[in-house]
């Protein structure tokens, strides 16, 4: 298991890259160049850029409308990763399955971020992630039975009765036996609904995966199979 400082450090890491999509869509040039300086300096000062991967120290410092279309779509999903995070460093409720995370200064605003980094921080209890991990899990692993094809399923009953993944049903919600997704099952959802759904649960299970690993992977790394 990662320790808290790890945590943190990768906490701030996903945010500073979330952040620096977000500049890209600020609405003047002096805006975009203003806040672009700003977090650079702010993540150096931290020393976070000297432990950032190679990628992400591109995405970091290429300047305001440099990014291309991979970078965006990286950057831009990397905030559910640190919602997972800091969730599991106590700073913020837990996300709900389907609910993405839409408010970047909301959780700016709950883990200091761009103003300070706390020397200490405490991990919640093993058992409770664990039991995130198994709820993000079985969500990922139904939304891929959908892309197989499985359009309704007893999920219920699949959890029941899985013996090859470690799947739960634990704080999920249902229609009928199958797994409900903003209040409609995986059929009844658009495609970018789904494209969404899918997006998220892959950073948070990345995100939980890392924090429970203990094979000293990267965080990019980490593995996702469901």
């Amino acid at each position: 298991m990662k320790s808290e400082s790890l945590v943190a450090q990768r906490l701030y890491i996903l945010l500073s890259l979330t952040y620096r999509y977000d500049v890209e869509l600020f609405d003047t040039a002096e805006m975009r160049n203003r806040e672009w300086t700003r977090l650079h300096e702010w993540v150096k000062l931290h020393g976070l850029d000297s432990v950032m991967r190679q990628d992400e120290a591109a995405i970091l410092h290429a300047k305001p409308g440099l990014l291309n279309d991979r970078q965006k779509l990286t950057a831009s999903w990397l905030i559910e990763g640190a919602t997972v995070l800091a969730w599991a460093l106590k700073m913020r409720p837990k996300p709900g399955y389907d609910e993405m995370t839409e408010d970047m200064i909301e959780i700016a605003r709950q883990t200091k971020f761009l103003k300070e980094i706390a020397a200490d921080h405490e991990l919640r209890a093993k058992d409770e992630l664990i039991e995130y991990q198994m709820m993000v899990r079985t969500c990922l692993w139904r939304a891929r039975e959908y892309d197989r094809g499985v359009k309704n399923q007893d999920l219920k009953h699949m959890i029941a009765h899985m013996t090859a993944i470690d799947l739960s049903g634990e704080h999920l919600a249902f229609i009928g036996n199958d797994l409900s997704v903003f209040g409609k099952t995986l059929d009844k959802l658009d495609a970018e609904e789904l494209d969404s759904f899918h997006c998220c649960l892959t950073e948070r299970y990345r995100g939980i995966n890392w924090i429970l690993a203990e094979d000293g992977e990267h965080y990019h790394d980490t593995n996702v199979d469901a």
